[in-house]
């Protein structure tokens, strides 16, 4: 219920409501603060929002971006940091784990199209597959980028 209506204000405070956890604390806790209500006090937190002035509406949306922002420069250091660690210690590891993942993605695929999967097998593979392509596909990105733009 929170999240949602956070959610209509600041899209993706909203989010990491919904996500539970101590992203939801530290979301609420900042529009809590901007409301000056307390964070253990949903109602009145709910009623704070109905109730909030444009200003502190305006102040919700500013810290909303801003953590979309931080956020996304945590991904961006993350993969920056794996990266030098590689370079760093002349790591060819990352290399080649990367290079299976696709190289094992691709294989499966084309034995797949010659073969006829067992209809017993078909969810177990269908699984498999799912986290062989998530696997391969952060590959992708770790060695060129990420796909936002």
């Amino acid at each position: 219920m929170l999240g949602t209506i956070i959610g209509a204000v600041a899209p993706f405070l909203g989010k990491m409501i919904g996500l539970g956890g101590s992203t939801s604390k530290l979301a609420v806790k900042a529009v809590s603060g901007v409301l000056g209500v307390d964070i253990d006090d949903p109602e009145a937190l709910d009623t704070a929002l109905e109730k909030a002035t444009p200003d502190q509406v305006a102040e919700i949306q500013r810290i909303d971006a801003e953590y979309k922002v931080s956020l996304a420069r945590l991904e961006v250091d993350d993969r920056k940091s794996a990266r030098n660690r590689q370079i760093q210690l002349k790591d060819n590891f990352p290399s080649y784990l990367g290079s299976f993942l696709i190289v094992g993605f691709f294989v499966i695929i084309v034995v797949m199209m010659m073969k006829s999967i067992p209809t017993d097998n078909g969810e177990l593979l269908d699984a498999l597959i799912g986290a062989l392509a998530a696997m391969a596909s952060s590959a992708v990105f770790y060695f060129f980028g990420g796909g936002k733009k």
